[in-house]
């Protein structure tokens, strides 16, 4: 018995089967380090530019104008979306903050208020995003004064080390895992009780988008 030929809805690719990746939104504070970190991990993971778009520059770096710009553009990519046959809106939006010292920082409360109402997950860095990076090098438990003491304690590692300096990534690529493992286990072994983001210093969130974006590398391109 010869067997029926096969329809043109059975040979099409079934790509509709499966779930596309997310596309996600990230707003850092100015053209700063974060910026090229983000940008370099993404490369390094293979995410396409259509799933995660990185902004910086663009917003400077008042945490409630991060949080409004991180605001508007998912608006206005939901209205781009619904006049596209391509484009998708944001399923997820970012945005990435230093803390700097408690109470120097006034408008951050309001920024954390803000995202909150608008479903944006916020990710912090006490006192700020060097932070993360000293801790691919090493687990330092003890708070700083500021932001030039942390900075001050990388140069240690990275020399001559300079705010949006595109090499640094490469210098601690190798080293990601550690600052996972590290940043998880400060904020288990002293921030577990503490409910104040701004009390805990030091300490980075920035661990919880590297694992999204890894999360996210994972599953099949199907956009």
């Amino acid at each position: 018995m010869s067997r029926k030929p096969r329809t043109k809805r059975q040979l099409k690719r079934r790509k509709g089967d499966r779930a596309p990746r997310s596309c996600v939104l990230i707003v850092c504070e100015g053209a700063k380090t974060e910026l090229q970190y983000f940008e370099r991990l993404c490369r390094c993971l293979r995410l396409q530019p259509v799933e995660v778009e990185i902004i910086g520059d663009e917003c400077g770096s008042d945490p409630v104008s991060v949080v409004r710009e991180a605001v508007n553009r998912r608006r206005e990519r939901a209205k781009g979306a619904k006049k596209s046959g391509i484009q998708v809106p944001y399923d997820e939006v970012w945005c990435v903050l230093d803390v700097e010292k408690f109470g120097r920082n006034p408008q951050l409360p309001r920024a954390l208020d803000m995202a909150s109402q608008n479903s944006i997950t916020m990710v912090l860095s006490n006192p700020c995003f060097e932070f993360w990076i000293l801790l691919h090098f090493e687990r330092v438990g003890s708070s700083f004064q500021d932001c030039q003491r942390v900075i001050r304690k990388l140069r240690d590692y990275l020399p001559g080390y300079q705010k949006a300096d595109p090499g640094v990534f490469q210098q601690v690529a190798g080293q990601i895992d550690d600052a996972v493992k590290r940043a998880k286990d400060i904020m288990r072994s002293q921030w577990q009780h503490e409910t104040d983001v701004c009390r805990k210093d030091p300490s980075s969130e920035v661990y919880l988008l590297v694992q999204r974006l890894r999360q996210i590398a994972e599953k099949p391109y199907d956009r």
